[in-house]
């Protein structure tokens, strides 16, 4: 959109009906059109901005994703973590604190990186 100056419209149909028109699949996916397959996803602004944030998630006519609720399964990821986290160091007999060094051992009980920044706004240049 930006280098080959296209239309918006035109940018979308780039990842959405043309590769389904390519691989003739167009009767069941590509649009969204009464009687195709759907899987779609809501987004805060254009799909095709930087900034945008994905909303919901919807595959086969099921909602995967949601926002609003991300944070409710982010704590509860979280807190199924820690009791994996206490089984794991109880059966490696991981029994003193943690020392601030970055071993192997304690690097493997970090965060995920999916969970490191959760509800932070990043850019690329930011560094993160």
């Amino acid at each position: 959109m930006k280098y080959g100056n296209v239309p918006e419209e035109e940018a979308l149909k780039f990842v959405t009906i043309n590769p389904a028109k390519q691989l003739r699949i167009d009767k069941f996916v590509g649009s969204l059109e009464p009687g195709k397959d759907a899987d779609f996803v809501l987004w805060s602004k254009s799909p095709l901005d930087s900034t945008t944030v994905c909303l919901e998630t919807w595959i086969d006519g099921k909602k995967y994703f949601d926002a609003e609720k991300s944070h409710e399964r982010s704590k509860s990821l979280q807190e199924e973590r820690e009791k994996l986290l206490a089984k794991a160091k109880k059966v490696a007999g991981v029994t003193k604190p943690e020392d601030t060094s970055k071993s192997a051992k304690e690097a493997f009980f970090n965060l995920p990186y999916e969970l490191q920044y959760e509800r932070e706004d990043r850019h690329c240049d930011s560094g993160i």
